[in-house]
């Protein structure tokens, strides 16, 4: 009496107490009384049989024809040796295997799909463990183009839908854009098609890097007019540090809604050159630009960092990104600061002399200040006073800004009334 009892492992039925403690076939740890160290655990036994530790090999990609093998030779037992071997296929194209009971098989590559192998291992105990390998056929493999030309335009949210919707694809691809933060979605494109060469992969598991060529077993869906693969099967690397052109096209190119003119840019890594600033940031981040032809949206959707917002008639150099379609319009997403190629000694005349991304009645104060000279600017803060580029900051720049504010803030009033109207026939863009 007096100690702390503690029961061995895979001790789990009780019995009489004589048997219980019974020096030889005692089912307890005795421990001095009031001692809780493993209190909650059983204490194992170290005479108990551990299980094996099944190892089926690294997932594999392969093309049609090869000679493929699945190679468990790497299964472990720490505490014994491994007795039994045992490979079934559980997914994928039906295959021969060389042997089904042995630690190394091999079968032939069929034309296209991904085979997943289940290896089962038996210890000298009977204790048992499985691990699972894939291995991806890409003879087979689609292109992006495959996968998103059609020539239907679709009913209702439709807008040219992929023609292999609800269908699961292996499909090969560059990417060319990741969404910053937890979200890593991405858009993916073919080495060498000229359109339709674009999509959208909306998958959080993948988690690729700019310039990976991937080859996916996806599902293809349609969300409100956007084609995207999701639900990955799987997904492997075939090579890194690949480099996709944008694609030079016109702002017209993508005007005017669903189109199949524009549709054959979704999802393509795009430029434009020469454009002219329309309107300012509304709420969500989206303005517009012209080269002449034609409206553009651009939207900060897929941007790494904070997007600086141009005044009304100013000029950018080239602007880059890639093609998404939602709410009933295509829109250009810059990737980052790289992809926005202003002109010039890289000033943004926006008024902003306070640098806190805001073009606002703080800033018309210091303007003032220092067109009184009670407050000195630097000469970045003398080049973003400068509105109307006269290379003085007089009150003419004032009126601008203040002009610039009061159509900011009614813009901004007439999209959210817009937007509202948008949300009741649309999801939340993802």
């Amino acid at each position: 009496k007096d100690h702390t009892l503690v029961r061995n492992s895979g001790i789990f039925n009780g019995s009489d107490w004589s048997t219980s403690s019974n020096e030889n076939t005692c089912e307890w740890q005795i421990l001095d009384q009031d001692n809780w160290d493993n209190v909650g655990f059983h204490i194992s036994d170290p005479d108990a049989n551990l299980s094996p530790t099944a190892n089926a090999g690294i997932d594999q990609v392969v093309s049609e024809g090869d000679l493929v093998t699945l190679d468990g030779s790497n299964s472990s037992d720490s505490d014994g040796e491994i007795i039994a071997y045992v490979w079934e296929q559980i997914s994928g194209p039906i295959v021969s295997l060389s042997d089904y009971d042995q630690p190394v098989v091999t079968f032939l590559a069929p034309n296209e799909g991904t085979l997943e192998f289940e290896l089962q291992v038996y210890d000298n105990e009977g204790a048992s463990s499985a691990d699972i390998v894939s291995v991806l056929i890409s003879g087979g493999a689609m292109s992006v183009a495959e996968i998103q030309e059609s020539s239907e335009q679709g009913s209702d949210n439709d807008c040219y839908p992929s023609p292999y919707v609800g269908q699961v694809v292996t499909v090969t691809g560059v990417v060319t854009a990741v969404k910053p933060g937890s979200n890593p979605n991405f858009y993916f494109q073919d080495l060498d098609s000229e359109l339709f060469s674009g999509v959208y992969v909306y998958d959080n598991s993948i988690n690729p890097s700019l310039g990976d060529e991937l080859l996916l077993t996806v599902e293809v869906e349609e969300y409100y007019g956007l084609t995207e693969l999701t639900n990955a099967v799987s997904s492997a690397v075939l090579s890194q540090g690949n480099i996709i052109e944008a694609t030079s096209i016109s702002t017209s190119d993508l005007e005017g809604g669903c189109s199949l003119g524009a549709e054959q840019y979704e999802g393509m890594l795009v430029k434009v050159e020469n454009v002219t600033v329309i309107s300012l940031p509304n709420e969500y981040g989206e303005w517009t630009v012209n080269d002449g032809t034609g409206e553009s949206i651009i939207d900060d959707y897929f941007f790494d960092g904070s997007m600086d917002y141009y005044e009304v008639g100013s000029t950018i150099s080239s602007i880059t990104g890639v093609v998404n379609y939602a709410y009933g319009d295509y829109r250009i997403l810059p990737r980052n600061a790289d992809d926005i190629n202003v002109d010039g000694d890289g000033c943004n005349a926006n008024a902003d002399v306070n640098l806190d991304g805001n073009t606002d009645v703080l800033d018309v104060v210091q303007i003032v200040g220092a067109i009184l000279n009670t407050v000195e600017f630097d000469s970045n803060q003398i080049c973003i006073a400068d509105i109307n580029s006269d290379s003085s900051i007089d009150v003419l720049d004032v009126v601008m800004v203040v002009e610039q504010i009061l159509n900011f803030a009614l813009q901004n009033s007439d999209s959210a009334i817009n937007k509202k109207h948008s949300f009741k026939n649309n999801l939340i863009n993802r």
